[in-house]
Formats: structure tokens, C-alpha cells, sequence
């Protein structure tokens, strides 16, 4: 019997050694060489997020990473998040090597004695062979698996698989029962009549890269912006502290991330006073910090933040000035929310009010995901869909706030023909005057629905000069002008009345326009002209506004109005103007 049982005992063993390990045991056996990548382009503030994670996996002790070119395309801080037994380390990665058309990219991180990964020989991936998928589907916190099977083995560079793949597991492995790498995930097809084929990057191919990224050429600084690895290390702990913050959810843990964050940066200024990405995340830094305490009502420090905000974004912005490497920096950098600061100062109302509608939005995600669903199947309208946009829809209306001032302009028009009548002879003869002059100034005030305003006109036309005034009333989009001449005056610019459509942004620091119908004044003959013949087209171009000290200071505004079948004539308008939002 013990000859018996010994003889058993080892058929189970070697039947166990022959079908390789169980999907929980190449599992548990492969997980803590799987590694969550974190890309950040900017910190993220407010609701506007440049960062995006995926999965990487480690194929050398000594931190050899690889990776999708997609992971990390972009990116100017890079964290690769290291299971450590029942901890996870965060730690800066910098690309050595990258290939868009393969979407293959290798990472390093300063660390020795990790758990790893090795490929399996090419020739002896089968067709059908069970395999498991690993990463991190969604920015999962967790690493998630799933099961298939090699599906297809196409005569290139790609293997395909059944096991379910989705957004976050680009350039994870996907691994068989023995835990070696059979190919690495990068892409899905998506089609009504597909059922959702993962495609692998073989293994002949990733075990090239690693050896491409060995003889790498790039320089550190071409890599990171900085010749300082330090300063590159430490403005990655800097964004991994502020990343950190997304996972707490009380004041205190926020603080505690955003003072850690701001203490990294700062010593990744201090091995590098040039470093110019180091300066673009500090500012955004520290606007996000503006924002948090305009939250909790501390206006004090909130200014204090807005105030080391704009002083770092100056210095970014100077800094780049030689290079101009970081152009999308200068144009990007947190634009949208520069218009909540005034001067020092944060609307702190508007923000708040801007958050909780975001906030809504978030928490009503759900419903109107059903909601969707039920116009995809059954053709209801989705009630809903204005909450899918819920921070655009407030920054929308942010843009027609309210704001008051004076305001001073002069405008030259050319091309203006008119009938002069000639009292002896009774004749009407045609005379052109090619430039027309004609000043204004005065006031306006404009809340989020209602504007009205007031101003004095002095038009120089025909030689001589005529005072009149003028005014608009507004109601949401609509605007209703008028304008009256101390006598009857042919005045290219104003029409006697005119109604109008006006641009959300019109009133506001941003280019807008404006376009509508009026009847115009043709001077001394417009008793000669039907109704019709005195119609005015108009419109109104706003493309230039300036602002000094944190104020809109000076737009420029270009003018077309057409009298059909009589005259038409341009101008350009520079303003002089203040405003309060």
C-alpha cells in the first residue's frame, strides 16, 4: 500500500508540474510585478484633469518598466506605484525609451530587488493556451485580473486574446499558467459586430525594446527638462503627494498633501533655480491651494496663495521665454480658472457655486447614465443631459457676470458716400468723404441677465461736428441700442435704433461678437427713402481685450454696418474700460 500511495503521490505532483500552476497561483505569484503608472502633464485643479494612469510591469530586478507609448505620451512627472507586500511605494520613473507607432515604451525607477517578470519563448505560445490579463482597469487603486485564451496569432507583431481588457490596462502583461509574459496589452477593438478582441504586443518585440532602451541615446534633460535627476525626483514625490489627496477625503489629509506637495517642488527649485516645469507645477500648486482655502472661507490665505501663484506663473512664463519648449504650458495653464481671480483676490462665490454644481453633477452620474440608456433603447430624450456637463454650464454663465465701468473709444470709418443738395441749381450731387471720425464715452453695467448703459457721442462728418447720445438696454442675449444726433446727421456708425444679438462672452474679458438690425439715419434726404431703404445691417466684432493689474483694461473692437443698396462701412474701435466681476 505505502508503494501504492507513494506512486500516487507522485503522478499528483508531476500531473500539477506537467499542466503548470492555477490561474490563483500564477496570480498571486506575478501580481507585485505589476505596477500602476501615473502620468501627469499638470497638476489637476478644479475640474480640469491632465493626468492619466495605466499599468506597467517590471522585467528586471533592478526597475526596468515596460509600458504604452499612450500611458505616458505627454507627461512631464511620471510615478510608477510598486506593490510592496501589503504597502505600495510610489516612485519616480522617467522614460528611457518610446515608440508611437508601436505604442511601446520603457520606464526606470531607482530601486533594486523587485519581483519581476520573464517572457515566454514566442514560438511556444499555442493557440487557445489560457492566459491571464493584469492591470489596472478604470485607475483602479487595486490590481484586477481577468481570464481567455490566446484567440489569434497573426503573421506580425500581435497576439490576440478573449480575456476582458479596458481602459487603465494598457501596457499591463498578459501572462500564461506558468506566469510568464505572452504579450503585453496596448489596444481593443470595439465594434457592434465585434465582441471586443484584445490585442497583445508579442514578446519577441518587448524583450527588443528593453535592449532599445539600454542604448538610448536622449539625454536626461531631453527626457525630463531638467539636467538635475534630483530636481526630476523631486517634482515626481511632488506630484505623487499632491496625487495622494484624491484618497482622503477630510481637511486635514488635504493639507497635509497640498504642504507636502508644495515642500517638493519647492526642493526641486532649490537643485534646479531653472527648471521650468518645476515652476508651472508650483503655480498650479498653489492656485489649487487658493481655491481650498476660498472654500473653507479663509479669504486671508487664499489671497495670500493667488498672490504666490501669479508670481510663479511669472516666472515660468519668463523663464520660457528663450526656449519655448512648453507653449501649451503658457496657453493652458489653468486659463479658465484665472478667471475666478481678481487682482489677489477670489471670487469665492462663484467658485463654491461652480464646485457644488460640479458636485451635483458627480453624484447624479448614475441616473443619467440610465437615463442615456434609455434613449439608446428606447428613443427617450435624456431629461438629464444638461447635468453632463455641469462645470462647463457654470463656467458659461460665469462668462456674462457681472461688471461695470467706464468706457472711451474712438472709431474711424471710411468709405461713407452721401447726396448733397445744391440749393441753386436743385440738383443732388454724390459726395465720398473717406475718413469719418466719431468719439464716444461713457458707462455701462451688465449683471448675468440684465445690462443697461449710457454714453455721448461726438461725430466729426461732413466737416462739421454734431454732439448726440446713446444708450443700450440688455435682457440675457438680446440688446436693444439707440443713439440720437443733435440734428439729422449721417452717422456710419449708429443706426437711430437698433436690436441686436450679443455673445455669451461679449460683456465679459473674452472675444466676442455682436450682429443685428436697426434703422438708420441718411441725413438730410431720409424723408427721400422708403422704410425699407433705411435698414442698417451692423455687426460687431470684440477679438482683442488687454487687461493691467488683474484687471480688463483695453479691447479692441472691429465694426461693419451696411445700408444695402446705399453704403457700407468698417471701423475699428480701441476701448478704454474697467470692470467688476
Amino acid at each position: 500500500m505505502k508503494i501504492i500511495s507513494y506512486i500516487l503521490l507522485v503522478t499528483i505532483l508531476c500531473s500539477y508540474s506537467l499542466l503548470g500552476q492555477t490561474k490563483k497561483d500564477a496570480f498571486n505569484n506575478t501580481k507585485n510585478a505589476v505596477v500602476k503608472i501615473i502620468a501627469s502633464e499638470l497638476p489637476e485643479i478644479g475640474f480640469r484633469s491632465s493626468s492619466g494612469s495605466g499599468t506597467g510591469y517590471i522585467t528586471s530586478s533592478d526597475g526596468y518598466i515596460i509600458t504604452n507609448h499612450h500611458v505616458i505620451d505627454g507627461a512631464v512627472v511620471i510615478n510608477a506605484i510598486v506593490n510592496n507586500g501589503d504597502t505600495k511605494d510610489t516612485i519616480p520613473a522617467y522614460p528611457l525609451w518610446s515608440d508611437s507607432d508601436m505604442d511601446m515604451a520603457v520606464l526606470k525607477i531607482d530601486k533594486t530587488n523587485l519581483p519581476y517578470l520573464e517572457f515566454a519563448k514566442q514560438d511556444e505560445i499555442k493557440l487557445g493556451e489560457e492566459v491571464l490579463a493584469l492591470g489596472y482597469p478604470g485607475g483602479s487603486d487595486d490590481i484586477k485580473v481577468t481570464w481567455g485564451i490566446i484567440s489569434g496569432i497573426p503573421n506580425d507583431s500581435t497576439l490576440n486574446t478573449t480575456a476582458a481588457l479596458n481602459g487603465g490596462n494598457s501596457g499591463g502583461p498578459c501572462i500564461n499558467l506558468d506566469g510568464k509574459v505572452v504579450g503585453t496589452i496596448y489596444a481593443k477593438q470595439i465594434a457592434i459586430s465585434v465582441e471586443g478582441t484584445g490585442f497583445l504586443r508579442s514578446v519577441d518585440y518587448a524583450a527588443k525594446v528593453i535592449e532599445n532602451a539600454k542604448k538610448a541615446t536622449a539625454t536626461y534633460e531631453e527626457i525630463t527638462g531638467t539636467k538635475s535627476q534630483l530636481a526630476y525626483k523631486e517634482l515626481c514625490a511632488a506630484e505623487a503627494a499632491f496625487i495622494s489627496i484624491k484618497y482622503y477625503q477630510d481637511d486635514e489629509k488635504e493639507e497635509e498633501f497640498l504642504n507636502k506637495a508644495l515642500y517638493h517642488v519647492g526642493k526641486s527649485i532649490e537643485h534646479d533655480a531653472d527648471y521650468i516645469l518645476a515652476y508651472f507645477f508650483k503655480a498650479s500648486f498653489e492656485l489649487y491651494y487658493a481655491f481650498y482655502y476660498c472654500e473653507s472661507n479663509d479669504k486671508i490665505k487664499s489671497a495670500a496663495y493667488a498672490k504666490d501663484f501669479d508670481i510663479s506663473i511669472r516666472k515660468a512664463r519668463k523663464l520660457d521665454v528663450a526656449e519655448g519648449k512648453y507653449d501649451r504650458y503658457n496657453a493652458s495653464i489653468d486659463v479658465q480658472l484665472e478667471e475666478f481671480l481678481d487682482g489677489y483676490e477670489v471670487d469665492c462665490a462663484e467658485w463654491n457655486e461652480l464646485v457644488e454644481k460640479a458636485k451635483n453633477s458627480l453624484d447624479k452620474r448614475d441616473d443619467r447614465m440610465k437615463d442615456f440608456d434609455n434613449y439608446i433603447k428606447y428613443g427617450k430624450r435624456p431629461e438629464m443631459l444638461s447635468d453632463a456637463i455641469g462645470s462647463e454650464i457654470s463656467y458659461k454663465d460665469s462668462e456674462k457676470r457681472t461688471n461695470y465701468g467706464i468706457q472711451f473709444g474712438v472709431t474711424y470709418t471710411n468709405g461713407i458716400e452721401y447726396q448733397e443738395y445744391n440749393s441753386q441749381t436743385g440738383d443732388y450731387y454724390w459726395i465720398k468723404k473717406d475718413i469719418n471720425k466719431i468719439v464716444t464715452g461713457g458707462f455701462y453695467y451688465n449683471s448675468n441677465k440684465f445690462g443697461f448703459g449710457l454714453k455721448l457721442l461726438q461725430c466729426d462728418i461732413r466737416d462739421e461736428s454734431k454732439i448726440g447720445i446713446g444708450g443700450h438696454l440688455r435682457l440675457f442675449n438680446y440688446l436693444l441700442d439707440f443713439n440720437v444726433t443733435s440734428s439729422y446727421l449721417l452717422n456710419p456708425e449708429n443706426p437711430i435704433v437698433a436690436f441686436n444679438y450679443i455673445s455669451d462672452g461679449y460683456y465679459s474679458t473674452t472675444a466676442g461678437y455682436k450682429i443685428g438690425i436697426g434703422l438708420h439715419n441718411l441725413g438730410d434726404l431720409s424723408g427721400d427713402y422708403s422704410f425699407k431703404e433705411k435698414l442698417s445691417i451692423n455687426a460687431e466684432l470684440k477679438a482683442i481685450d488687454f487687461s493691467f493689474g488683474g484687471r480688463p483694461f483695453f479691447a479692441m473692437l472691429f465694426k461693419t454696418l451696411i445700408v444695402p443698396g446705399n453704403y457700407m462701412s468698417t471701423g475699428i474701435q480701441f476701448v478704454i474700460h474697467t470692470h467688476s466681476n
